[in-house]
């Protein structure tokens, strides 16, 4: 699977407002939920997408800046961690598809 141009873009556009909001949070659409969520649709997996999502939220729960502390940025979390769950989910899906009858049994 490929990222194609269009869906380049769209996860640019997508990053830079969710980027600001984190920092205006007047939506809080940068929360890894949405962030996975606007990556799967972006991408065509909704599904997968909502299940890393809610896999990163739970790491990002607790983290809310208090005093001077700033913590983690969820927005690339979530990004990235969609992006990377996708493509390896492919790649993953589509090395047991090519070399599934070699290997019985490697469940």
């Amino acid at each position: 699977m490929q990222i194609t141009l269009m869906q380049g873009i769209l996860l640019a556009i997508m990053t830079i407002i969710v980027g600001l909001d984190f920092f205006v949070e007047a939506f809080f659409v940068f929360r890894p939920l949405m962030v996975s969520t606007f990556t799967g649709i972006i991408l065509g997996d909704v599904v997968l997408g909502l299940k890393v999502g809610a896999l990163i939220e739970l790491a990002f729960a607790g983290l809310t800046p208090a005093g001077g502390t700033q913590p983690p940025n969820p927005v690339f979390a979530g990004l990235m961690g969609t992006l990377r769950t996708i493509f390896n989910f492919v790649l993953l899906f589509s090395f047991f598809i090519l070399h599934g009858k070699s290997r019985q049994g490697c469940f």
